[in-house]
């Protein structure tokens, strides 16, 4: 069997590796993505992302906890 090789890649500064921890953001304009925990930082302290749409939000009628965006059912 093959291995493949997954790397993370954060959605904005486009910083990769396999070790990468991404987190999940609701951007105004952009919508979800996947960004670094130092752009994920960015976009809040800029006020850049959705009010009220992070993952741990009470009463989410999203089908996915881990990824509030991604439709997966």
């Amino acid at each position: 069997m093959e291995k493949l090789d997954v790397l993370s890649k954060c959605s904005l500064c486009e910083k990769s590796g396999e070790d990468l921890s991404l987190l999940s953001a609701n951007h105004k304009e952009d919508g979800w993505m996947m960004v670094c925990r130092e752009c994920w930082i960015q976009l809040y302290s800029e006020n850049r992302m959705v009010s009220g749409s992070g993952s741990s939000s009470k009463g989410s009628s999203s089908p996915c906890s881990s990824c509030p965006g991604c439709g997966f059912r």
